[in-house]
């Protein structure tokens, strides 16, 4: 099934707009990209959600904990 075309949208190269979505666990998101990197960001997204936001990685990346700095 194809995503509805009247979305809700979300202008991905904002992350304060991204954020904004609040998508609930286990939401369907669709995303579409165009432009010369398009490939890449919807490869990286993809990834991004499929390591579930990096939220399991030994208390890194949680929200309210800034990552290490070496």
């Amino acid at each position: 099934m194809a995503p509805a075309e009247e979305g809700p949208w979300v202008d991905a190269k904002s992350i304060v707009k991204v954020m904004a979505v609040k998508a609930a666990k286990g939401a369907t998101l669709h995303f579409r990209a165009k432009g010369a990197d398009a490939d890449a960001a919807l490869a990286a997204l993809s990834d991004l959600v499929a390591l579930e936001f990096h939220e399991n990685e030994g208390g890194q990346h949680q929200a309210g904990r800034e990552p290490a700095h070496e």
